[in-house]
């Protein structure tokens, strides 16, 4: 089988090679990328035109053009991955929505930088002191190629859908992050705080983070040779029994992935008159679930987890610093190691603290935690069996650490939120509700809320709906 392909698709006004610098240096000199070649799509772009200037054709001729270059200047590579900033997102978005545009070879990954999905209002601006530019008409947020594009886009055959990620930045002032996110929030997003329009495809080095985002999309996981004959085996290789959330059974892959997704977390045991109490998930509007999240390290932090080839999820800035990543499979026993020593991250107090500041806070409740007495005690951990996650294509190792609390008074709780329009936000849930997973009201309860009794889920899919008495 040939070489794939990486073709790099520049943005409005940019250029085929100044746009990315150093970026296609770094893939040529990594020998990790021996099995890709490099390559560019270039098209007459220019931020402003002038009345009878040059023409700048809009994203559908665009399309038809880049479509025509893989076809004959790259007929034989079968396999695609194309590497788009701003405006090359919308035409490479256009190309893989139109199904007769390639034959014979196939776009496997995309991977989108501040692409403005639903437009830019720096475009709408432009367009007015532009004279008939189609790019510029094209980006604009009442665009209907825009709203063309993202409908096709949505459309697109899982058979023939592209894995995706999209590069956000969190300095861009050209692509608001919303829109830079795009219209299908199950993709993968990565948030690089520090990064603008522009420098958000120019990494300075092969470690700086655009560059690392894109080698860890780009290149397969790497299988290891030992193959595991069950969760057991995996667990015991990281120095982790007696925490199983199930009974040890066979690994969902025949072999361990060179890298896994990690996720360490804690949540609270809120009793009272038998029922426990559950909030509203803020990601997950439509269940309620244990107050808790994910823990963060602390920014002294940063550089022990880089040896350890630790590099967080970060999805939107409230998630900066959060203990939720991916790494090597073979850096795990030493990163739990690190994350259980309890040095260089919150504390248990801290974290319980911080989340239910945090969660209260997003429903309406304000809770002033210097005021109240609070002590926390853990009662279990436990080491979620690793599962495949079709989206992101890795096994994921997941610690929910389990804390009873004492000090919260949830009758004043609900009378402040009864006085603040917010109660139905809050829910108490019996056992056998949190079993069942629906409240008797038809609410559904988080699967993992099973660990405030237990270390096993007692479902994994949402409950089928509980008809109201």
């Amino acid at each position: 089988m040939g070489k794939k392909l990486i073709l790099f698709v520049h943005g409005l006004g940019g250029h085929y090679k100044n746009t990315w610098k150093k970026f296609p240096d770094f893939i040529r000199t990594d020998p990790k990328f021996n099995d890709f070649e490099v390559a560019y799509y270039s098209y007459p772009t220019s931020i402003f035109r002038l009345p009878f200037s040059k023409k700048y054709p809009g994203v559908n001729t665009l399309s038809n053009g880049l479509s025509t270059v893989i076809r004959n200047r790259h007929k034989d590579h079968k396999e695609i991955v194309l590497v788009a900033h701003s405006l090359g997102g919308l035409v490479c978005k256009q190309l893989v929505s139109d199904n007769d545009l390639l034959t014979g070879q196939e776009v496997i990954k995309v991977l989108f930088y501040a692409v403005p999905n639903l437009g830019s209002n720096l475009a709408q601006i432009g367009k007015l002191v532009s004279f008939r530019h189609s790019q510029l008409k094209d980006l604009c947020n009442d665009s209907k190629t825009l709203e063309t594009i993202g409908e096709n886009w949505l459309n697109v055959a899982a058979d023939r859908r592209p894995q995706v990620k999209y590069v956000v930045g969190g300095q861009d002032s050209v692509v608001t992050e919303a829109s830079a996110r795009g219209e299908n929030h199950q993709d993968i997003i990565e948030v690089l705080p520090d990064e603008g329009h522009l420098s958000i495809v120019k990494p300075r080095s092969p470690e700086s983070m655009p560059f690392v985002i894109f080698k860890n999309f780009v290149l397969p996981d790497e299988i290891t040779d030992k193959p595991v004959q069950s969760y057991a085996d995996f667990c015991a290789s990281l120095g982790l029994t007696n925490c199983f959330s199930s009974e040890p059974g066979p690994f969902h892959e025949p072999r361990i992935q060179s890298h896994v997704r990690v996720s360490m977390a804690a949540i609270m045991k809120v009793e009272a008159n038998g029922k426990y109490l559950l909030i509203q998930n803020a990601r997950r509007p439509e269940s309620y679930s244990p107050i808790g999240g994910v823990f963060k390290y602390d920014p002294s932090s940063v550089e022990d987890l880089d040896k350890l080839g630790f590099v967080g999820e970060v999805h939107d800035n409230s998630m900066a610093y959060d203990l939720r990543g991916h790494m090597p499979f073979e850096n795990c026993k030493k990163f739990l190691t690190w994350f259980l020593a309890g040095q260089g991250r919150e504390s248990n107090e801290q974290c319980l603290n911080r989340e239910l500041q945090e969660e209260f806070r997003e429903i309406g409740l304000l809770l002033d935690i210097s005021q109240l007495s609070l002590k926390y005690v853990n009662i279990r951990n436990v080491v979620e069996e690793p599962e495949y996650d079709e989206g992101i294509h890795k096994n994921q190792l997941r610690l929910q650490q389990v804390f009873d609390i004492a000090g919260l008074d949830v009758d004043q709780l609900f009378v402040q939120a009864r006085s603040l329009g917010c109660e139905q936000k809050l829910l108490m849930a019996s056992k056998e509700e949190v079993i069942r997973g629906r409240s008797e009201s038809g609410a559904i309860i988080g699967g993992h809320t099973a660990y405030l009794f237990d270390k096993k889920r007692y479902r994994s899919n949402d409950p089928i709906f509980v008809p109201k008495k």
